[in-house]
């Protein structure tokens, strides 16, 4: 329901600004309008207010504005002579034409400057991991870091760190981080990266091997005589807490734990109900339940948490897919990786990473197993899924899953400001437009797949999925739509307004009107085309929620 309503909403609001534009634009340069309507027939409400009758119909994927003068056969009185469409100077009629998706495209930096200006939650510019071997490592940076400077400009959120770095590829710049209170200096080195844009276009950007998220304290016991061990932890259970302080993340415990210094610490673990293990998809398991219990560890001297037999588990696994690479080659659960071609691995979702960059290699993966090592050769498997928005995308693995959870990251408060809001909204639609011709003319020219197009079902389920994110994810799509709406009706397709501009121009060049037939011939192809676009959206559509639909009707 939820989904039918944040659609319905949506559309309806975006087809009402479209249409405001055109009923001002035609009402500006003198033309009488006869109906205004949100939908097309049949008609759920009507009614007649001067001379103008609003509607809404029955149909919420449209609407229209019909000035007096549309059609030839358009009878106009006496007293209407001279407010008929036809009467006006060319330039007007193309003003009125364009105002509908003008408003399209101006829409949205309203949106974008209420949603940016309001106060709300960003990421911040902590580091939640480092990625070894890359720059960050090498010039020192750690993760709990807090960037606070690059290259003398200050920074705030994590939006301005990856956009400042990625500005800098090749480039040595100064880097100052907060790190337990004090201001550290540091060179960094940002490394041009190749990688293929949303758009399937190659761009080197900088990188230096940070990321924002950080997995949970999800542990792994390292031996039977350990603390940890000793204490009753065992290997998979995620630590809640430190003497009462909440951890909600590794860096928190790990932080926490070591302040917490020698003598009893008392812990609050978390662990899986196992009862309900069922195998998933990529190898993992599907845990329903999880109980808490408060455990204490005994710390005899001040130290590391794996001084305490307690090591992440983000490198370990959890799971082996049968008949997998990982499974022919041995690997086992709760063997550890150590390197991938001799480069360290510190966090799982770093072999996502190399795998995607080099996806026909054979990678030499070296392997612990209580005190011993071992290596493997292998080549990934490749594997297609859908997002939560049911577009495919391609990953890689081993065929061998980790069990831990991350957090995106830690959020602070973003302050109330116009000022901020309103040069970001102005930036994001500028992007958004950006990138919206681009995949129209990538479309065109048969450089991006037809089959990355969606239709009102799309829509509408991805309406739905942002709208339970909350209020700014489902403004910011409804931005992202309108724009979308706005650059598809300025396309020169005959019966969009995009279409009538075109036909002004050519009227324009040829300094007459075009005839009846010329006009009804473009019309009749402009039908046409869009039944097929019509056509070729809901195949996508169809293909891409098929099993949605048979499930709806299991």
């Amino acid at each position: 329901m939820l989904t039918v309503v944040a659609a319905i909403v949506m559309l309806g609001l975006l087809i009402f600004v479209h249409e405001l534009g055109h009923f001002f634009a035609f009402k500006a340069i003198g033309v009488k309008v006869l109906k205004f309507s949100l939908g097309f027939d049949p008609v759920l409400f009507k009614r007649q207010i001067g001379e103008t009758s609003y509607q809404i119909g029955w149909v919420p994927i449209g609407g229209y504005v019909r000035p007096l003068g549309e059609h030839d056969d358009d009878e106009v009185a006496v007293e209407d002579r001279g407010r008929a469409v036809g009467d006006k100077p060319l330039w007007a009629r193309s003003i009125a034409f364009a105002a509908g998706p003008v408003m399209n495209l101006v829409f949205p930096v309203l949106i974008f400057w209420v949603v940016f200006s309001l106060p709300g939650h960003e990421l911040s510019s902590r580091v939640g991991m480092i990625i070894a071997g890359m720059p960050a490592e090498t010039a020192g940076m750690m993760a709990g870091d807090r960037v606070v400077e690059i290259d003398g400009k200050k920074v705030e959120y994590w939006s301005d760190l990856l956009e400042t770095i990625s500005e800098r590829p090749g480039r040595t710049f100064p880097v100052v981080v907060s790190r337990h209170g004090q201001r550290i200096p540091l060179n960094v080195t940002a490394e041009a990266v190749r990688e293929v844009d949303r758009l399937g276009d190659e761009v080197t950007v900088g990188k230096i091997g940070v990321v924002s998220s950080v997995y949970d304290a999800r542990v792994v016991v390292t031996g039977p005589e350990t603390p940890a061990a000793e204490a009753g932890i065992l290997s998979w259970d995620a630590i809640r807490a430190v003497n009462g302080t909440k951890a909600k993340d590794w860096i928190e415990f790990r932080e926490a734990f070591e302040a917490a210094g020698s003598g009893s610490v008392t812990l609050q673990v978390e662990r899986r109900d196992e009862t309900t293990v069922k195998t998933g998809k990529r190898g993992r398991k599907d845990r329903s339940t999880a109980k808490t219990s408060e455990l204490t560890l005994v710390v005899k001297s001040p130290g590391t948490v794996l001084g305490a037999g307690l090591d992440t588990a983000q490198v370990y696994v959890r799971d082996i897919e049968p008949g997998s690479p990982a499974d022919t080659a041995g690997v086992k659960p709760g063997d550890k990786v150590i390197s991938v071609d001799g480069r360290s691995v510190g966090y799982w979702h770093v072999l996502g990473e190399m795998f995607r960059r080099n996806p026909d290699k054979t990678f030499e993966i070296v392997f612990g197993r209580g005190a011993s090592t071992f290596s493997a050769s292998l080549k990934m498997l490749k594997r297609t899924e859908r997002d939560e928005f049911k577009q495919e995308y391609v990953y890689y693995d081993l065929g061998a899953a980790n069990d831990s959870d991350f957090t995106e990251g830690e959020t602070v408060r973003r302050p109330f400001s116009i000022s901020q809001g309103i040069i970001r909204a102005f930036e994001t639609a500028g992007e958004i437009i950006r990138v919206t011709y681009l995949a129209v003319f990538k479309l065109v020219t048969g450089k991006l797949s037809l089959k990355t197009v969606g239709g009102p079902i799309m829509i509408f389920d991805m309406a739905g999925t942002v709208a339970k994110k909350g209020a700014m994810s489902y403004f910011w799509f409804m931005g992202l739509i309108s724009i979308n709406l706005g650059i598809f009706n300025l396309l020169p397709i005959p019966i969009l307004d995009g279409g009538h501009l075109m036909l002004a121009a050519v009227e324009a060049i040829a300094r007459r009107p075009l005839s009846r037939r010329v006009r009804m011939f473009t019309s009749y192809v402009g039908v046409a085309f869009l039944a097929s676009m019509f056509v070729l959206v809901f195949k996508n559509d169809i293909e891409r929620y098929w099993d949605s639909i048979m499930g709806f009707f299991r």
